[in-house]
């Protein structure tokens, strides 16, 4: 289990994080963990508090991070006990803040949005699975679910 565990909250540039920042040891590796919809699940996917979640995450050191959505497959192909590893997404969200470069508290930045996700990092996502005896994937990630097959969706996740 986890050990060596405390739950710390550091403020950032934008505000509250969502809830505590559960921080431990795991198989000798140090881990945090944030309920990004708060521990109740009583925060709305466009009132998360993205910028802060991901503010606090790195000032406590964070070099990776890992999001787990609840997703549902548009194809009879993914089903229960599949792994959907993202490698692209196109989002449909409005109505939240998106960006830390849209000149609040800064200047207003451009980022290369190609390759969302990180190079690499699927690779030890669908060996894990693989070992807990689920079929991973890697497919393409839409939201919401509008659009979803006419642009050859495998996946749609309704919160990130």
């Amino acid at each position: 289990g986890l050990a060596d565990v405390e739950e710390v909250r550091p403020g950032t540039a934008w505000g509250e994080t969502s809830d505590v920042i559960v921080r431990g040891r795991l198989g000798g590796r140090s881990l945090a963990f944030l309920a990004r919809h708060g521990r109740a699940h009583d925060i709305a996917p466009h009132q998360v508090n993205y910028r802060a979640n991901l503010a606090a995450l790195k000032a406590l050191g964070a070099a990776r991070i890992v999001g787990v959505n609840a997703v549902g497959g548009i194809r009879n192909d993914m089903g229960p006990r599949v792994l959907a590893v993202p490698d692209q997404i196109i989002d449909y969200t409005h109505g939240r803040i998106t960006s830390f470069g849209d000149g609040t508290g800064g200047a207003v930045t451009h980022i290369d949005f190609s390759e969302p996700y990180s190079p690499g990092r699927s690779g030890p996502a669908c060996r894990s699975s693989t070992a807990a005896a689920m079929a991973p994937r890697k497919d393409r990630v839409w939201k919401p679910a509008r659009r979803l097959r006419a642009c050859g969706a495998t996946v749609v996740t309704w919160s990130a």
